[in-house]
């Protein structure tokens, strides 16, 4: 049962060559009107994660600038299957120099299926980052809150057989077959993330941080206890 909690609580170049010193003269992540990016990335983020990904910049819904951001993630080595789609809106607040402040909004949906049986929740997010830019790099700090708005269980047999367990004064009733949870997981993040010009447009990308569960208590970081409270993700990314 537990990689099923965890994913419910759990519910970011050759010199010389004209296109590469034109890429090199604007900021690594400038978003001009109908910009696009898209990525592969690796992670550890409530297990290792293979990761697919979409930006679009544009002008902004205020101004000056933002993006879409849409990921796509699926676990590998966990000994289940599921899969984590999430869309995010950057939207820039305010902007001095190679500073940019932006709001984070966002939402998305989780879905597993593993021996304790199938689940599929909602969560949403937000919060806000700071960056710094320079003509080829791009340093920043985000800090959210997640929360894992509703999440829906269909217990599998095996799951429903331990209800006897636990409760021995009902032997003979067998347990629920499914589950609606609110509010069931709350995280918070804070990460440092980077992105490097390579070449061209090709991007090198970074994230790391922490994300402990807020009422995880004195088991917060606690990995045994099913806490996972660090991401890390590194990818590559090729802007159009």
């Amino acid at each position: 049962m537990s990689g099923l909690v965890l994913w419910i609580l759990a519910l970011e170049m050759a010199a010389g060559d004209p296109a590469t010193l034109a890429a090199l003269e604007e900021p690594a992540t400038a978003s001009p009107p109908s910009s696009y990016s898209v990525g592969a990335q690796i992670a550890f983020d409530s297990g290792v994660l293979a990761g697919v990904s979409l930006v679009r910049g544009d002008a902004g819904i205020w101004g000056p600038g933002g993006q879409f951001a849409l990921e796509l993630d699926v676990p590998l080595f966990t000994g289940f299957d599921g899969a984590r789609a999430r869309l995010e809106r950057h939207e820039t607040v305010a902007r001095r120099g190679p500073w940019t402040a932006q709001a984070v909004l966002g939402t998305g949906a989780t879905t597993g299926d593993e021996r304790a049986g199938q689940f599929v929740a909602w969560s949403g997010l937000m919060g806000a980052r700071l960056s710094w830019q320079s003509p080829t790099a791009e340093v920043g700090l985000r800090l959210v809150y997640l929360l894992t708005v509703a999440a829906h269980v269909w217990l599998s047999d095996d799951a429903r057989d331990h209800f006897s367990d636990r409760y021995p004064d009902q032997r003979d009733t067998v347990g629920p077959s499914a589950v609606t949870l609110y509010a069931s997981g709350q995280r918070a993040q804070a990460m440092l993330f980077g992105r490097r010009a390579l070449a061209a447009r090709w991007s090198a990308t970074a994230i790391i941080g922490l994300q402990p569960a807020l009422f995880g208590g004195p088991d917060r970081f606690n990995l045994e206890a099913g806490q996972v409270p660090f991401l890390v993700r590194l990818g590559m990314e090729r802007s159009f």
